[in-house]
């Protein structure tokens, strides 16, 4: 469980919303390292050829994927 201490209140937090194939996405890997998203389509991996173009390490990115599927 996360605490309040745990914020880093200097954190960039930002939500793209767009129709789908407008490189959101692409454009969030430029943002600074280290990166955390929340994948709300799975398509995470569509992001290894563009993070591996721009010399990104993979490592400083991380994720979890959301899924409003399995709510009562």
């Amino acid at each position: 469980m996360s605490t309040l201490d745990s914020v880093n209140p200097g954190a960039l937090l930002t939500m793209l919303k767009g129709e789908p194939g407008v490189r959101k996405s692409t454009c969030a890997l430029s943002y600074p390292l280290p990166q955390y998203w929340i994948s709300t389509d799975k398509k995470m991996g569509a992001l290894s050829l563009p993070a591996q173009k721009w010399g990104i390490d993979k490592r400083l990115i991380e994720f979890d994927d959301y899924n409003n599927w399995d709510a009562p």
